[in-house]
């Protein structure tokens, strides 16, 4: 008991010591760059403070805000982001960190801490810059090491989030609507708008042999249908809490300290449109988006071995093996999803990739049928073309892409 109490008191003291007595300045600064986030304002800020201790120090904290732009606010209040983002933190995500200390499960976290809120338009987070995590540069693809941690982490996060909800800890309930399937014009105007962009372009300035493609894709009207569709789950399909926005810039990475290229660890941000669904929307959302394209043609099949194996490994370890699908039915269920990755490689990557500034001007998508929203020259680039070419020749051929 003496022991108990000693240690108790040295506990005390060390978090004592550390704990913050007074903020003496605040500076902010944006924390992204034009063009990595469309639904919300980024700050870093910077804190001179005084610890209990009474040495000084500098602590930093990502801000995350609601757009002020009235146009922008009130394009997104269809999809409640911020209300689903602080449910996810506050509600969510804490049950994941009880989910894992209950199973001892000491990896490291795949998310990172939110610090507090304001209902519902600001969010404070730790900065893992701090902790040596950083951004991948979205205009350039992925490589095969940075894919294939990721597959390896969605497996992971993915088996957490299908043990919360079989054990009845969440549930469907918990989330608000995935944007595609919520009843909006801004949904039909990012969608169709993309398609009549990309056609316009195609038509005008890729070569000859693509028109023909230019004019299937135009004939297309029910894009949207198709994608609402895809979100009725079958019965056998493996559900779980899916991010809902796994693209390069919604994932900051940790590097080897001797070999700056490659990644040791991820963490996911930006939970805005965390939905519960099959999880074959995240692996296609991300490979086909964010993924270089040769990898994702070449060794798409090494990537879902690793994250089904992952998958495994983390039921397994959390009780539930029996639940694991199997490659064939992980396959089977991103066969039935292509033609959701065929929209988000041909109009979600040419936003994302985009070197332009303004690729993409969101307070456009309120006006009715309004292809404006896209500037025209991220259907151009040598990159996009390379990037959806191969995918969008064979859904022209057969109506597949796998």
């Amino acid at each position: 008991m003496e022991e108990k109490a000693w240690l108790e008191t040295i506990l005390h003291k060390s978090s004592y010591d550390k704990s913050i007595s007074k903020v003496l300045n605040v500076s902010m600064i944006s924390a992204v760059p034009e063009g990595n986030n469309y639904a919300s304002e980024i700050y870093r800020a910077t804190l001179d403070v005084i610890l209990r201790s009474g040495r000084k120090s500098r602590v930093t904290l990502i801000v995350k805000k609601a757009h002020e732009s009235k146009e922008k606010a009130k394009l997104l209040e269809d999809f409640s982001v911020f209300k689903g983002e602080i449910r996810i933190y506050h509600d969510i995500l804490t049950k994941f960190d009880q989910l894992m200390d209950d199973n001892q499960d000491n990896r490291d976290k795949l998310w990172c801490n939110m610090l507090g809120y304001k209902p519902y338009t600001a969010l404070v987070f730790e900065d893992l810059k701090a902790q040596n995590f950083k951004m991948a540069d979205r205009t350039q693809f992925l490589d095969k090491n940075h894919a294939l941690l990721v597959f390896n982490s969605l497996g992971r996060f993915h088996g957490m989030g299908h043990v919360l909800l079989k054990q009845g800890l969440v549930s469907k309930d918990d989330f608000v609507p995935f944007y595609l399937t919520v009843d909006s014009p801004v949904i039909e105007n990012m969608i169709n708008g993309g398609l009549k962009e990309l056609c316009t372009v195609i038509e005008n300035d890729w070569s000859e042999e693509w028109k023909v493609v230019a004019k299937k894709l135009k004939g297309d009207e029910s894009a949207i249908k198709k994608l609402k569709a895809l979100f009725t789950v079958p019965e056998n399909c493996f559900q779980t809490i899916c991010h809902g926005d796994c693209w390069t810039c919604n994932m900051m990475f940790k590097y080897c300290p001797y070999d700056e290229k490659i990644p040791i660890a991820v963490k996911f941000v930006d939970f805005q449109v965390s939905h519960v669904s099959s999880h074959g929307f995240d692996l296609l959302y991300f490979l086909h988006t964010s993924v270089h394209p040769d990898i994702r043609r070449a060794q798409h099949k090494e990537l879902i071995v690793e994250y089904h194996r992952s998958l495994k490994s983390t039921l397994t370890n959390y009780g539930m093996e029996a639940d694991t699908p199997t490659l064939d039915q992980i396959w089977t269920e991103l066969k039935r999803l292509q033609y959701y990755a065929l929209i988000m490689n041909l109009i979600i990557l040419a936003v994302t990739n985009a070197d332009e500034k303004e690729a993409f001007v969101l307070e456009n998508l309120n006006e009715t049928q309004n292809k404006d929203a896209f500037n025209p020259a991220i259907f151009r680039s040598d990159r996009y073309k390379f990037a959806v070419q191969e995918e969008l020749k064979k859904w022209s051929k057969d109506g597949r892409i796998y």
